[in-house]
């Protein structure tokens, strides 16, 4: 099922943003499974006074497993050659929580750059640094000065300090997060006129999790995968009888 319609003629634009995140859902079989979201946006554009929506954003979603991610990131590619001007794209931001089927995506992408979801960041850096205000503060200073020197010298001596001993604590899980996406803060200090932010963790419980797995109940995959389609497509603003007609129209 498509979750796009085709326009007449392409948009010219020089900046895309696309936002990744994942569900995590229940297999009849008793194990866990993921539901893969994207969804791709022009910005953001306030509608009333403290209220912002994202501009003519069309959702992707599935299981997709393994080497099957890049069938999922060949869909949206699909759908922005048929909706913009490749030509005229200069930049893709790519915002997500540095899994690696997303960071799969900016190496996929023409012109793509990562960006790390700051609400992951934050997470980390709260589990590791706790109450100490003070050196939180520098740490987020450090982060948007891109001074990675900095950051590693305030989480070293945050483990001095709490007498840390081995790689399983939130200090060295903090600073090897940071350290493995180092690409995707460094973007908030080259590109920080453009980055508007990212919102995968509501868009997720609002267009997956609401269905798939905020109730007590379980999955097949075929049947998980079918279901993210369909929330997909209704997040697009599709009206799935419309889709059922043009497929058979097309069928005649």
């Amino acid at each position: 099922l498509q979750t796009y319609e085709k326009p007449k003629t392409k948009k010219e634009i020089e900046t895309l943003y696309i936002e990744a995140d994942e569900d995590h859902i229940h297999l009849q079989n008793g194990k866990p499974d993921i539901v893969k979201l994207i969804y791709v946006h022009e910005g953001k554009q306030t509608i009333t006074k403290g209220r912002n929506e994202l501009k003519n954003a069309v959702y992707f979603s599935g299981v997709y497993e393994g080497e099957k991610v890049e069938e999922l990131w060949k869909e949206v590619w699909e759908y922005i050659v048929s909706t913009y001007n490749e030509d005229k794209i200069k930049r893709i931001y790519v915002s997500g929580d540095g899994a690696e089927w997303i960071k799969f995506g900016v190496k996929y992408l023409p012109n793509a750059v990562y960006v790390l979801d700051l609400f992951h960041l934050q997470k980390y850096i709260t589990a590791a640094i706790k109450e100490d205000k003070k050196t939180k503060r520098e740490l987020w200073k450090a982060i948007f000065k891109a001074d990675k020197q900095k950051v590693n010298e305030l989480l070293t001596q945050k483990y001095k300090e709490l007498e840390l001993n081995g790689t399983e604590n939130p200090v060295t899980k903090c600073q090897t997060y940071i350290n493995n996406n180092w690409d995707g803060i460094n973007s908030y200090s080259l590109y920080k006129k453009e980055i508007t932010g990212c919102s995968a963790e509501s868009h997720v419980s609002h267009v997956l999790s609401e269905r798939l797995s905020s109730r007590p109940i379980s999955w097949s995959k075929v049947g998980a995968h079918k279901m993210a389609k369909l929330r997909a497509i209704k997040a697009s603003g599709i009206l799935l009888k419309d889709i059922i007609l043009k497929q058979q129209y097309e069928c005649l």
